[in-house]
């Protein structure tokens, strides 16, 4: 027993081993991902001394880096072709005409049939001579657009074009329900009594049929004279006997009962034909004639393919839309529109081929799209970059400039593979290029290592650095309740901090139901999309709720009056002008003015202090100051920043925070009292 007992007293338990190894760490002791404390400090010195980039410049880093899954060198030699390939593009990104192309592989470049599908694009482009055909394409945004207005001149080939103005003043959701409940009706009469039609054609309705059904009963109540009276009775409607088609007199009787029951059915149908605006019927239309029946359904169509061109909100494009339809239906009733809608129709289907050919040799994904358009038309987009492909396409220019950007979505799926997938959203946005994207994965990279570290007990025996990378000497550390002494940390454990954790902002529906968000079933989905975001975020800024709903529908960049349709689609009384001015989206569960709470990001999540809504910069400030018992204002920003995940936030954070702080002084939440800032 006293064996064993010494044994205890010699064999620390495992909680104190573990204590015991911490403490053992040293700066030098090398990590899991092969870098000591002291190596990966230096590197931040060094890299810190070669630029200048803010913590929100920098890529998330996956955890595998730290935990030496992911090698570093691996990440930094991609970074390093990253670097390179942009240097060779000689231009941002933002700038390169083919910027578009999703292509990965220099090596499998298909230069042949590049030049032909350009050609063939720039061919179909310049087919389009006739002004006001051309004027209308001009306003499409995706081939899918070009095949709606195709299908709109096409509905025209047998009568008038109906005008997206006209379209506007007459079709929306209750339009839309009125149709389908008149093809249906239409659908189940025919059903019902076209098969009942037999021998005759579908104007025999227009006969005295209830004559003929009494000459028939009466002669099916005689013996000897029945077949003779049969005849008779068929005579009055023998006029309506398709050519060539012999009459079972056996049957007559059964055979005019349905027709009396197809005639009695069919006014009430055509009421609620009538009924429907701006698709007038003529009282004698008639639902078993197959041509009446086509020529409602071109008239619907008609209308429905109007509507559909409907813009996407903008005051200005609804306008520049009305005044294009208008004039390519008044050149078709006059008889200016070369070769009539049919051909122009088609020429905006090879048209749209002809993109959608451009966008498979290219291997053109939504996003890509998105950052090649910018919010501009198809044919503004063509009009710019069209001559420089041709040129890139010659014989001359030997697709230099396409090669050059292929190179470069190589170099940037290298390091999404390895993890790195924020890089090419910050290079498309131009807050990294070839002279500052080597570094902000080496920062990113090597300040994952320290973290490591620093949980191994590693890293505190490491002077911090300041803003320009220098070593500053660290102060004792303070109790918590000692003013200004407040860790970062501290205010993510606070009970009014939650985590955060972004909504999704991955595509999951087509550009055109928000270009159609007027009908009803496309303002459903929108408003499905807007509710999973504040499921997941809310509150949110308006602009990030609008950029990310815009991003589930595959755009990157926005128009304001595309900004201000989506928030249109925002319900009523969930959008709240903050006190600092940000206008805020909220949860129906959550009140603006008695919410208290903020959200600090995840692990392995970020979140911009931009994208962070006043109430929660201020909860967050207010709280900081008062569990600090009052702090000065450069510490209460720096705090409230790490508290959000920014060790270092840039000028323009920073700013915000002040601002922020500024307002919360004028609500009378924080009080300045000497030097320092008081929660109230």
């Amino acid at each position: 027993m006293a064996r064993t007992d010494a044994g205890r007293s010699r064999a620390p338990r495992p909680r104190a081993r573990a204590a015991q190894s911490a403490r053992a760490a040293r700066p030098d002791d090398v990590g899991p991902a092969g870098l000591s404390a002291a190596e990966a400090r230096a590197r931040e010195r060094a890299a810190l001394a070669r630029t200048d980039l803010a913590d929100d410049e920098l890529p998330a880093v996956p955890a595998g880096v730290a935990t030496g899954e992911l090698p570093i060198e691996a990440l930094t030699a991609a970074a390093d072709q990253l670097a390179v390939a942009l240097g060779e593009l000689g231009q941002a990104p933002s700038a390169s005409p083919w910027r578009l192309a999703g292509l990965t592989d220099a090596d499998r470049l298909d230069a042949r049939r590049c030049a032909q599908t350009v050609k063939r694009l720039l061919s179909a482009s310049a087919a389009l001579e006739d002004p006001h055909v051309r004027a209308l394409a001009a306003r499409a945004y995706t081939p899918a657009h070009l095949d709606l207005m195709a299908d709109w001149l096409a509905s025209g080939a047998t009568g008038s074009l109906i005008t997206t103005g006209d379209a506007r003043e007459v079709v929306g959701p209750t339009w839309h329900a009125h149709a389908e409940h008149v093809r249906a009706q239409v659908e189940a009469y025919r059903q019902e009594h076209v098969p009942h039609l037999g021998p005759f054609v579908p104007d025999v309705v227009t006969a005295d049929l209830d004559a003929a059904l009494a000459a028939a009963q009466q002669a099916d109540a005689r013996l000897l004279t029945r077949r003779r009276r049969r005849r008779e009775a068929l005579a009055s409607v023998a006029v309506f006997v398709r050519p060539g088609v012999q009459v079972d007199l056996g049957s007559l009787t059964a055979l005019v009962t349905d027709l009396v029951a197809a005639r009695d059915a069919l006014p009430g149908l055509v009421r609620t034909v009538g009924e429907l605006p701006g698709v007038g019927v003529p009282d004698d239309w008639n639902a078993l004639d197959d041509d009446a029946v086509a020529a409602l359904d071109r008239a619907l169509h008609a209308w429905e393919s109007a509507a559909a061109l409907e813009p996407a909100g903008e005051p200005d494009g609804a306008a520049e839309l009305d005044a294009a339809t208008l004039a390519v239906a008044v050149a078709a009733a006059d008889g200016d529109l070369p070769a009539g809608p049919s051909a122009a129709a088609g020429a905006l289907r090879t048209l749209a081929d002809a993109w959608r050919a451009l966008v498979d040799v290219l291997q053109v994904g939504a996003v890509d799209a998105v950052f090649w358009q910018a919010g501009r038309t198809l044919a503004e987009t063509l009009a710019h970059d069209g001559p420089l492909w041709h040129a890139d396409v010659s014989k001359a220019g030997g697709l230099v400039r396409l090669t050059r950007w292929v190179r470069v979505r190589a170099a940037l799926a290298a390091l999404d593979e390895q993890g790195l997938t924020e890089v090419a959203g910050l290079v498309r946005a131009g807050r990294l290029d070839a002279e500052t994207v080597r570094d902000a994965v080496e920062l990113a990279v090597v300040r994952a290592v320290l973290a490591e570290r620093q949980a191994a007990g590693a890293a505190t025996h490491d002077a911090p650095l300041d803003g320009a990378g220098a070593p500053v000497e660290e102060a004792d550390e303070e109790p918590e309740d000692t003013p200004g002494a407040l860790p970062g940390d501290l205010v993510i454990r606070s009970a009014l901090a939650s985590r955060y954790v972004p909504a999704s902002d991955a595509p999951v529906l087509d550009l055109f139901v928000l270009d159609n968000v007027g009908i009803s079933s496309n303002l459903a989905k929108v408003r499905a999309q807007i509710d999973e975001i504040l499921t997941a975020e809310a509150p949110v800024t308006a602009d990030r709720m609008a950029h990310l709903v815009a991003r589930r529908f595959g755009l990157e960049r926005l128009r304001e009056a595309r900004r201000a349709t989506i928030l249109q689609t925002v319900p009523k009384g969930r959008l709240h002008r903050s006190p600092n001015g940000d206008l805020v989206v909220w949860h129906v569960a959550q009140d603006p003015d008695t919410w208290t709470g903020y959200r600090v990001p995840a692990e392995g999540t970020r979140r911009e202090l931009v994208d962070v809504p006043y109430e929660e910069l201020r909860n967050a400030l207010v709280d900081t100051a008062r569990r600090a018992h009052g702090l000065p204002e450069a510490r209460l920003v720096a705090l409230t920043a790490a508290a959000f995940g920014v060790r270092r936030p840039s000028a323009a954070a920073a700013q915000r925070l002040a601002d922020a702080i500024t307002v919360a002084v004028r609500e009378g939440v924080l009080t300045r009292r000497e030097e320092s800032l008081i929660a109230t």
